[in-house]
């Protein structure tokens, strides 16, 4: 079968210059691995929600009057007993406060039974009374601690704020999707280590310097959110770094074995990494950055790369088994497999 006129041509000049084909792709290679080193962590909660959706435009027409769905979740809990002791609350009011601050929080929004957004009502004599679950001139005494439950229990908030059996209470925050300060997309990666740091890293002991008592068994530290998540995907990327490594070891093997050549197998492996390298550069000259959610693609298209440079080697081996000169088995493999390829 004839190939297309175009193919003809372009299989003369790809094979008539071979030495500046190939120095063309080296520099464009070392240009693009140099632009992958500006790569950066770019996620964001929107990407994953399908917004053309007729719900979820009503959700972003609202969303600056309700809220957005990007939560985080910290429940503090303590392992025995429950949560009315001075040295809970005490913890916990210090974590709230810690929470309104970190960079990103929407204010407005974090709650936890020391909030002023999280009231009781009650129907009395004189009609309703209402108040903070936790009142402004609260003391962690017997007293206290008495009311601030009867509070809880009238305000609802039992099995959401606060857990059935008492065993810990949640702050709930917010997210912005941009940051404030800079006007750019919020650092979900920031945001976690700050989480990490200034909550966990700081409640989740026993040596916590909240005037614990000596019988207090600590704090146990509960995170959850999609920020969260994306901190610790981005905190196990460098391992997947090492994986890609023992999968290109475990593919070069598997070829060579299959081609008996070393110089045969390094052009497919090298050709599929210049590919992953193309990727990973082009990416911040399109101003995108990487999605944790998508630290796997490398390895699909390293995979596909591979693939395709065992054809070739197969379409080769195939012709020159057929009597051909290797330079003419080229050109023919290349005329076969250059529109299923490309496709």
């Amino acid at each position: 079968m004839t190939s297309p006129r175009w193919i003809v041509a372009l299989e003369r000049m790809v094979f008539g210059a071979r030495p500046w084909v190939i120095a063309i792709f080296l520099a464009i290679t070392a240009a693009m691995a140099y632009s992958a080193t500006h790569l950066k962590i770019d996620a964001g909660f929107t990407k994953l929600l399908p917004l053309k959706h007729p719900y979820m435009q009503t959700f972003v027409q609202y969303q600056a009057e309700f809220g957005g769905a990007n939560r985080v979740l910290i429940a503090l809990t303590v392992p025995e007993g429950d949560i009315f002791t001075p040295e809970f609350f005490a913890a916990l009011k210090a974590a709230t406060d810690d929470v309104f601050f970190i960079e990103g929080v929407d204010r407005s929004r974090v709650k936890s039974i020391f909030t002023p957004n999280v009231r009781f009502t009650e129907v009395v004599e004189d009609g309703i009374a209402g108040g903070n679950v936790v009142p402004a001139d609260f003391q962690p005494t017997p007293e206290g601690l008495a009311q601030v439950r009867e509070n809880i229990l009238k305000a609802g908030i039992l099995g959401r704020l606060v857990a059935n059996d008492f065993s810990g209470a949640i702050i709930s925050a917010q997210l912005l999707e941009m940051d404030p300060n800079t006007g750019q997309r919020l650092d979900f990666v920031k945001v976690s280590r700050a989480l990490e740091t200034q909550i966990r890293d700081k409640y989740q002991s026993s040596d916590v310097d909240l005037s614990i008592s000596e019988n207090y068994s600590g704090l146990q530290i509960h995170i959850i959110g999609f920020a969260k998540v994306i901190g610790d995907i981005t905190e196990g990327a460098g391992r997947v770094v090492v994986f890609f490594a023992v999968a290109f070891l475990i593919t070069a093997l598997l070829v060579y074995l299959y081609s008996m050549s070393l110089r045969v197998a390094l052009i497919p492996l090298g050709c599929s990494l210049m590919a992953v390298i193309w990727q990973l550069g082009l990416l911040p000259l399109l101003g995108f950055g990487i999605d944790p959610m998508s630290i796997l693609v490398p390895f699909l298209v390293f995979a596909i790369g591979v693939s395709h440079g065992v054809q070739m080697i197969s379409a080769v081996g195939s012709e020159v088994y057929r009597g051909a000169h290797s330079y003419d088995a080229c050109c023919a493999s290349f005329r076969r497999l250059l529109i299923p390829g490309g496709i």
